[in-house]
């Protein structure tokens, strides 16, 4: 083997006692050269320099980085790394301490600061960054003067190293390298550029647009909230969907998911996944399709274990059932959402649970939701057995049948520590409704002032089971009506 000299890199801005040169890495054709003693941004506050080669000109310089701080002696530039379109640049003086810069390659020639580590039990005179080594999204650090075991016996530090991109619709210009500096304009291109593990940051702003996580591990947040961050899904579809699979690390956390109309899941579409759904605002969403398995104006979960957590869903509708959330084949954990005036003009005004599975539906307020034709003013429960559990449903009304709650054919759930009030049925069960084939258990729970003509509290339809212990009934037995049988 033979090595020949091929270049010698010198910078643009070179001085005396910039010590260029200091530290080297080179990675493909990157290569990144440290300048600790450089006073760009003050004394020995240093410097790094990217090389990138190309045929014409060998080794041009392509970008030189510094500290974002003007302490003197920080000696940015002290060790240098290269790994995976990222660069790790060591700063082991700052603040007496030591600590490490990430900058990361947005497009060719667009470099952009994007994270700074620090030892989590820094002393001063550590010198944490003193040496560095990078690879894929993992960072070793070393801190030679670490006194854990001894007067400067030194210690190393791993890191893994979370990438994010960002959004803010206000970058109409451009350039849209998806850093701080030059954000994506659309989330969906945050999205796209992400890789498993990295996160999707959205600044304030309304995004017309209609995003697929595309079986991504990502989590897509906003930056201050719902309440100042929306995707309007201009009723093109679902404003989110979810189809390929994802799993919990999935997740979407922090905005008001609003004018989605679809077939089913006019917010936030759920096929064979288990994403994680947070802290949201789902509002004015629409499911129109009139068929059997279909529905979830707010959330349709077919096949599919989400979680649903901290969420508000308000004024969602859906055509023929589930006006906030369907769920069909699935087996959630829903937790802690506020259900505030969905409709549907089928069944499950609030909620629909259909065919063969589990749910776990805790701590939840159901409240003024309605079904217009069959049954469930707040939750319907059909071939399906949730636990049921530390819920508040009040105000709901069906035209028809359970007006907080109704249990159909073959559905077993568990009713536990729940307050249902104020409901209403304008055939019968104002509280709770069982049909033909369930069988329910009630326990620790109260019924009071719900109304219907048949039934205020509770009706049991012939065939149907109903345990009921714990509990306050209003009106007792008499606002328990229990159907004949034949």
């Amino acid at each position: 083997m033979r090595w020949e000299h091929e270049d010698k890199l010198i910078p643009s801005d070179g001085w005396q006692f910039d010590r260029f040169g200091h530290s080297v890495a080179v990675s493909g054709d990157v290569a990144v050269v440290g300048a600790p003693y450089d006073d760009h941004n003050g004394p020995e506050t240093g410097s790094a320099y990217v090389f990138r080669y190309d045929q014409v000109a060998l080794w041009p310089e392509e970008a030189k980085f510094v500290p974002p701080i003007t302490s003197s002696g920080v000696r940015f530039g002290s060790s240098v790394s290269l790994g995976d379109d990222m660069a790790l640049i060591g700063a082991e003086y700052e603040h007496f301490t030591g600590g490490a810069y990430v900058f990361r390659l947005s497009s060719p020639g667009a470099w952009s600061r994007d994270t700074k580590l620090l030892a989590s039990d820094g002393q001063h005179w550590d010198y944490f960054g003193h040496s560095i080594s990078l690879s894929d999204r993992v960072a070793l650090i070393g801190a030679y003067g670490d006194d854990d075991n001894g007067n400067e016996a030194g210690s190393a530090y791993l890191c893994n190293v979370s990438i994010k991109w960002y959004v803010d619709d206000d970058n109409t210009a451009g350039p849209w390298y998806g850093s701080q500096q030059y954000p994506f304009q659309h989330i969906q291109d945050g999205i796209d550029a992400a890789s498993n593990g990295e996160s999707v940051i959205v600044m304030p702003g309304i995004y017309p647009e209609n995003i697929d996580f595309i079986g991504k591990a990502i989590v897509v947040k906003s930056d201050q909230g719902a309440s100042v961050t929306t995707i309007d899904g201009g009723q093109a579809g679902s404003v989110i969907r979810f189809g390929n699979n994802e799993a919990q690390g999935s997740v979407i956390e922090g905005f008001t998911i609003t004018n989605g109309t679809a077939a089913s899941g006019g917010g936030i579409y759920c096929g064979n996944s288990s994403p994680t759904v947070t802290n949201n605002i789902i509002t004015g969403n629409s499911a129109t399709l009139w068929a059997y398995y279909n529905g979830g104006g707010g959330i349709f979960c077919w096949y599919s274990s989400p979680t649903i957590s901290n969420n508000i869903f308000y004024n969602n509708w859906g055509n023929f059932e589930g006006g906030a959330i369907y769920l069909g084949y699935s087996s959630p954990i829903i937790l802690n959402n506020t259900i505030d005036s969905n409709r549907t003009e089928g069944s499950g005004g609030g909620i629909e649970c259909a065919y063969n599975s589990d749910a776990t539906i805790s701590n939840n307020t159901f409240i003024s939701n309605e079904a217009y034709l069959f049954s469930g003013g707040g939750l319907d429960i059909w071939e399906f057995s949730p636990t049921v559990s530390n819920n508040l449903f009040k105000n709901n009304f069906v035209d028809d049948r359970g007006g907080g709650i109704s249990c159909r054919y073959y559905s077993f759930p568990m009713i536990i520590n729940n307050t249902v009030v104020e409901n209403s049925a304008s055939a019968a069960g104002g509280g709770i409704h069982c049909n033909r084939y369930s069988s329910a258990i009630v326990a620790n729970t109260v019924l009071w002032g719900n109304s219907s003509p048949s039934g205020a509290e509770v009706y049991l339809e012939t065939g149907s089971v109903l345990t009921i212990s714990f509990s306050d009934v209003a009106g007792g037995q008499a606002s328990v009506y229990v159907e004949a049988a034949g």
